[in-house]
């Protein structure tokens, strides 16, 4: 079955502490924009990253009118906020659970990984798991914090293809806040668009 997918870093709700007052008027230009995006794509799964409760009734009531459901996957974990939503298609997916992934430092420092969400897949009833991240930006972590983190994440990865066979069935989306050929997507989370990359691993 073919999935269309799209992630959005929306920017309303940075995941940090903040008074800021999110304006209104950019909630519902969020709102058009997005809405117009997922009919003329007939998207079925839509991530959104830097988008807090304060914001979820908003993009609930949106799904619900796409005839799609909204799954709030905000939350804290000690000192670090986690700022993602989904909206999914029920027509092609049914929502089984979801786990938020960090990895505790030695000094107490909690490094937010992202989110594994699990589905299975209605026309063919497979398990797929998504994988979102959003991971620290160049301005409040270093490099080794987000290698931390892709390693963390792959490790994740390879626990379901020990569990569940080379045939699982594995999604990876986020903003990971480094380049494409950084050595935390390449030698360290294993992942790339280039396919002579690929093609010379395998």
């Amino acid at each position: 079955m073919e999935l269309n997918l799209c992630w959005w870093n929306m920017g309303l709700s940075p995941p940090i502490r903040s008074n800021k007052k999110i304006n209104i008027e950019d909630i519902g230009l969020a709102k058009q924009y997005l809405g117009k995006m997922i009919k003329k794509r007939a998207l079925d799964i839509v991530a959104l990253c830097e988008i807090s409760k304060k914001e979820n009734l908003d993009f609930k009531q949106l799904a619900c009118e796409l005839n799609m459901e909204y799954i709030d996957l905000s939350g804290r974990i000690g000192r670090i906020f986690i700022d993602i939503s989904l909206m999914y298609k029920m027509s092609k997916l049914e929502f089984i659970s979801s786990k938020f992934l960090t990895k505790l430092q030695p000094d107490n420092r909690t490094i937010r990984v992202g989110v594994s969400v699990v589905f299975k897949e209605i026309e063919n009833q497979k398990i797929i798991t998504l994988f979102l991240s959003h991971w620290p930006s160049v301005l409040s972590a270093d490099d080794k914090i987000r290698r931390i983190a892709a390693q963390e994440l792959r490790n994740s990865i390879d626990k379901l293809f020990e569990n569940q066979g080379k045939d699982a069935q594995i999604i990876c989306m986020g903003d990971y806040n480094t380049e494409p050929y950084s050595d935390s997507m390449i030698n360290t989370l294993y992942a790339t668009r280039d396919y002579h990359i690929i093609k010379k691993k395998r």
